[in-house]
């Protein structure tokens, strides 16, 4: 909560976007104008070195080689432009074999493409961040065929308010592929200004991942029981209706609408959510946030 507070007041007055957060690893092109590096955060990556698995990155990012020289033509690039983004595919259990990285899976919680692909998000050119539109516009234009879409635009709030828990993501259909039952929701979304042009200003980003997304990574839903939001969203996700009926169809008598009806109700309800939500964060071997039940608890007892 402290983080979201912190971006919120950074951001006011600020315009925003949200755009889908792809289950990959995050990879950079990097060129002066001849040669194209590759970098995974700070670190370079050789064409030949083992990237994901066994493969080698050089198999299925050459073919952007040629846009990432055109971007920094059309950027008008003096000394260099750098391409982020993530390096995502490897695995379609519908979609057969086929291409660099096929059977490879970069992650196996999304089914977007049996091949390895690059979806561009942000560039910097010559130190200096290109808006999102302005990077939109100039990667389209260079031939990158998947780039960062909005979902949304508007106040940090208005961004944040995206529905990450129903999103699926549109990749696969990009590419030419199906969509893949169970594995299409998407991991989440970003959510940043449209502008930021300082290469050294405080990075005013925000991940929001979807919940069905987190219960089958226990590694994510470990780094979201962290975060006091992120719990406190997870909380929630456990406090709905399916539940809320098996515990009344164990104590029939408790529908009748009456005043220590309801206090009952709320108590073994929460019981029941709290438990099953207790078993979830073991298997991710974390605590709970210390004090967070206990508000989430009075929040949830102030509900009618």
């Amino acid at each position: 909560m402290i983080a979201i507070e912190k971006i919120r007041r950074a951001t006011s007055g600020l315009e925003c976007v949200a755009f889908e957060k792809v289950d990959g690893s995050n990879f950079a092109f990097e060129t002066e104008g001849k040669s194209v590096k590759y970098y995974s955060r700070s670190n370079a990556i050789g064409h030949q070195d083992n990237f994901i698995g066994r493969t080698k990155p050089i198999d299925s990012m050459y073919v952007y080689h040629a846009a990432v020289l055109q971007l920094f033509r059309i950027c008008d690039a003096q000394r260099g432009v750098v391409v982020y983004g993530e390096y995502f595919g490897g695995w379609h259990p519908q979609a057969g074999h086929h291409g660099p990285g096929n059977s490879t899976p970069v992650q196996q919680h999304v089914a977007y493409s049996p091949k390895h692909h690059f979806y561009a998000f942000d560039v910097l050119v010559d130190g200096t961040w290109l808006s999102f539109d302005e990077a939109s516009e100039s990667l389209s234009r260079a031939g990158f065929e998947l780039i960062a879409k909005p979902l949304a635009r508007g106040t940090f709030d208005d961004c944040l308010a995206v529905d990450v828990d129903h999103l699926e993501t549109k990749l696969p259909e990009q590419l030419g592929y199906p969509p893949c039952s169970g594995r299409s929701i998407a991991e989440g979304v970003i959510v940043r200004p449209v502008c930021r042009r300082q290469p050294n200003e405080t990075r005013k980003w925000i991940k929001k991942k979807s919940i069905q997304f987190l219960e089958k990574r226990p590694n994510e839903l470990g780094k979201a029981l962290c975060d006091p939001e992120d719990f406190r969203r997870l909380c929630w996700h456990f406090f709905v209706r399916p539940r809320l009926e098996s515990v009344l169809s164990k104590e029939p008598q408790l529908r009748l609408l009456e005043a220590a009806n309801l206090r009952q109700v709320q108590q073994l309800f929460w019981m029941d959510a709290h438990d099953a939500f207790s078993k979830r964060v073991k298997m991710a071997g974390m605590p709970e946030p210390r004090g967070c039940c206990a508000s989430l608890r009075a929040e949830a007892d102030s509900l009618n």
